[in-house]
């Protein structure tokens, strides 16, 4: 996704997303050295480091000031009823809070990481399994992507959509953003779901409930409006 030519970043918004690409570097750098090597840990690293980076508490703002805060949840890989990642697809799911003045959105987005250089193939198995997860991470929300970690092209955002039904198995040659780029247009909203709401794992949950539901032949629908009007005098 290329960002809008003549559409110009608040300058808060570029200001955040290089410091949170800032931040996520140093995972990439600590990848290159070798002091985490798997994706739940850099995921952690570049994690913590970008929620050091953003705001520490969403706040009171005036009507021209803009201010940001990001928080992730990382999801457990376990068995059973904990296998939230099994559950869902992702292994990432962040949100943003966007405070406007007196005005909140709040919007997230599924992440799903894997470890891929320029040139990688993937082999069947492990191509197999990304399918399923993005086809899992999909029906929960269309914000959602795979994330390239890469020692010579640091994190890259990759639409979760492209990667369904793709039989290349071959991550760089879809297209991506980098990082910096997929946060100023999450942080200026042309990015996010607005159920993802909430850094937790009901969220998720809940609607998983609600993809069940649909199975259901449900004959009748409720609508209920409710208007507020003004006695008349």
């Amino acid at each position: 996704m290329n960002k809008p030519e003549t559409f110009k970043f608040p300058p808060k918004v570029r200001l955040v997303a290089k410091k949170i690409a800032e931040a996520a570097d140093t995972a990439i750098n600590a990848y290159v050295r070798g002091e985490v090597s798997d994706e739940p840990a850099i995921t952690d690293r570049w994690i913590g480091a970008v929620a050091g980076a953003s705001e520490t508490a969403p706040g009171r703002y005036s009507r021209r000031t803009t201010g940001i805060f990001w928080r992730a949840k990382t999801l457990r890989s376990s068995s059973g009823r904990a296998a939230e990642e099994s559950r869902h697809g992702a292994d990432l799911l962040g949100v943003a809070d966007i405070h406007i003045g007196d005005k909140v959105v709040r919007k997230g987005f599924l992440g799903q990481a894997k470890r891929c250089e320029m040139g990688e193939v993937f082999d069947s198995q492990r191509w197999n399994q990304l399918e399923l997860q993005v086809d899992q991470m999909l029906t929960r929300s269309a914000a959602s992507f795979v994330l390239i970690y890469s020692k010579q092209h640091g994190i890259r955002f990759v639409p979760a959509i492209s990667v369904a039904g793709y039989g290349r198995r071959d991550l760089f040659a879809l297209n991506s953003m980098s990082l910096r780029d997929f946060f100023e247009l999450h942080l200026a909203c042309f990015i996010g779901d607005r159920r993802l709401s909430a850094a937790h794992i009901k969220t998720l949950d809940d609607l998983l409930d609600l993809e069940v539901l649909r199975d259901y032949p449900i004959k009748n629908v409720l609508h209920l409006m409710i208007r507020s009007e003004e006695p008349r005098t």
